[in-house]
């Protein structure tokens, strides 16, 4: 094979790799759901010491913010999305603040484990919120 014919098929074979990467991220379904599913229901810790006392609890139309000490906050549900990835289920969950509409993110492993999109190294188990 000659450089030229090289060349020429390296462009061919990157060129149909970012098409199909490109098709692929703009058929990408998205299911709008009426309530969160089960999977994501219930209370979610964590044993990161950066965020000991906190939790989220994931209910029908209310999520709950543990944000520390005795505080809670509870939000209603406004929508919830959801969408497959190649390792893991996305669940958008916008929610009703006084500030406005605010979107977290949650990413559902196979392994139960839930990480949020923001810090996302900091792994979310289901467990009892603080009291």
């Amino acid at each position: 094979m000659t450089r030229a014919r090289v060349a020429r098929l390296a462009v061919a074979t990157t060129t149909a790799l970012v098409a199909f990467v490109c098709v692929r991220a703009l058929t990408r379904e998205d299911v709008t759901l009426r309530a969160p599913p089960p999977a994501i229901m219930g209370a979610w810790v964590t044993e990161d010491p950066r965020y000991a006392g906190r939790a989220f609890v994931v209910r029908p139309d209310t999520i709950e913010l543990h944000v520390g000490g005795d505080q809670a906050l509870s939000h209603a549900i406004l929508a919830v999305r959801e969408s497959q990835a190649e390792s893991h289920i996305a669940y958008e969950i916008t929610y009703a603040t006084t500030d406005g509409d605010t979107v977290l993110e949650l990413l559902l492993y196979p392994d139960g484990v839930v990480r949020l999109e923001n810090p996302f190294e900091v792994r979310w188990v289901r467990g009892e919120p603080p009291q």
